[in-house]
């Protein structure tokens, strides 16, 4: 009894904590005391987040690397929770929708069917630790980062219009992560899952170092400062932030209406990192820079 009270509180607790960050965050983005160039800054990094998750997940439990499409796999587990969800209009409607040949690769269809398998996506990564669990599980801020690719897409006739231009100046230049994903994996240097797995667990280190950075340098009120510290867990040399503080910023920001949302959002913004890093790709060249920012931050050695 007094373990279920203490987690009510500690609830209770990041509940109003949550609260008083959400309103602080909002006044000062609204008076324009946050630059809208960070604020875009994040939503990149989430991107980044989001698409690593969805891979990893997707990667991890297809039935072959070789044959792996990421939309089939979704497909699997639309079907798994058919049963329990035959009765629910909501799901029915998404499953129609993602089982149309034209549909399948659409930014829509997978932003409006995520909701309803993420719990499942979940529940077969079996992670044993929270720490993994808050690592690689899928939020709700996948959720809305998805639901923020899906906004500008066309639609005619009931068939979404999915391809990614590479040219920004098309709404259809904006990320589309089904066919990043397919694309990424199919052209991977290696066949080796394992590989490829670990490969993107690096990169997904990597972001969310760069987005506590981020968040602390944002100018962000002492509210979220303190939640933020809360909310950031560590396990040996990797950091993950908790799904519920991306969430919350993300909201915030989307609430805010105060930039382009999409701004860093399109094609080679976000980029899924597959390969081991070698100098002259981009992941290389981005290992290069940011070997140029730590000698930058190095300290001169004393007199």
């Amino acid at each position: 009894m007094k373990s279920l009270l203490a987690i009510i509180f500690v609830l209770m607790s990041f509940l109003a904590s949550a609260n008083d960050c959400e309103n602080s965050l909002t006044n000062m983005i609204k008076n324009g005391d946050v630059e809208g160039q960070k604020l875009q800054k994040f939503l990149n990094l989430q991107a980044g987040i989001t698409l690593h998750r969805l891979a990893y997940a997707s990667l991890r439990h297809s039935r072959s690397e070789e044959q792996f499409r990421v939309e089939e796999t979704i497909l699997d587990m639309v079907k798994k929770v058919e049963s329990e969800k035959k009765n629910d209009p909501a799901f029915l409607e998404v499953s129609e929708l993602f089982n149309h040949s034209e549909n399948k690769l659409s930014r829509t269809a997978l932003a409006k069917v995520l909701p309803h398998i993420k719990d499942i996506i979940n529940e077969q990564s079996s992670e044993q630790s929270s720490f993994k669990r808050k690592y690689f599980n899928i939020g709700l801020s996948d959720v809305r980062m998805l639901a923020i690719l899906a906004e500008k897409e066309a639609e005619e006739e009931g068939q979404y219009i999915h391809a990614q231009f590479m040219d920004s100046a098309y709404d259809q230049s904006i990320l589309n992560f089904t066919k990043i994903i397919n694309s990424s994996v199919r052209n991977a240097q290696t066949n080796d899952k394992e590989h490829i797995l670990n490969t993107m667990e690096r990169r997904l280190d990597e972001l969310y170092r760069k987005a506590l950075e981020l968040l602390k340098n944002m100018g962000l009120p002492e509210e979220c400062i303190s939640l933020l510290q809360a909310c950031v867990v560590r396990d040996g040399n990797q950091l993950a932030i908790d799904d519920s503080f991306l969430n919350l910023i993300g909201k915030v920001i989307k609430d805010s209406n105060t930039i382009n949302l999409h701004d860093q959002l399109r094609y080679n913004d976000v980029w899924l990192h597959v390969n081991s890093k070698v100098p002259g790709t981009i992941t290389g060249a981005e290992e290069i820079e940011e070997i140029e920012i730590k000698k930058e931050e190095k300290p001169l050695p004393a007199p």
